[in-house]
């Protein structure tokens, strides 16, 4: 049976690019990527900042300057997640094999940001032992505090 689990920071300081939440897929389960948010704390200057969503689909070495976030399941009385997962790393999750933005835009800290995918085909699906990652491409424009939710979905 498939689980939803939602993996949050929040508020966290931001002063760099970085994986803002990654999510890692156990050898046994797949994950979907059901949607983001990303949110900014006391901001009052618009800025708009590049992110991404990665896909790493093989040989993922976890990334690290963050830690580690518990997934939590949507369902209360559900299973554990199998899978693991990471926020706020400085040194980003890599892949032996090529990883690949699947999905470009921009986030402003004054509106927030939000995505889902527009049908299920569209749906973003790690492999077995692969990784999805929500990245802030590029550093802010002084540091900011950042709140963000991944909703996967665990297969």
């Amino acid at each position: 049976m498939s689980e939803i689990f939602s993996i949050v920071c929040q508020n966290v300081t931001v002063s760099a690019a970085q994986d803002v939440l990654c999510a890692y897929a156990a050898s046994t389960k797949k994950l979907i990527l059901l949607g983001v948010e990303l949110a900014a704390n006391g901001q009052t200057t618009v800025g708009n900042y590049p992110i991404s969503v990665k896909y790493l689909p093989a040989t993922v070495t976890a990334g690290s300057g963050g830690g580690v976030t518990t997934p939590h399941n949507a369902n209360p009385a559900g299973a554990a997640a199998s899978f693991t997962a990471r926020m706020n790393d400085t040194t980003m999750a890599t892949s032996s094999g090529t990883v690949i933005p699947v999905l470009a835009s921009q986030f402003n800290p004054i509106n927030g940001y939000y995505w889902q995918p527009p049908s299920h085909e569209l749906e973003i699906i790690s492999a077995l032992s692969g990784a999805i990652s929500l990245h802030l491409d590029a550093a802010p424009a002084g540091t900011i505090y950042l709140s963000a939710t991944m909703w996967v979905k665990e297969i």
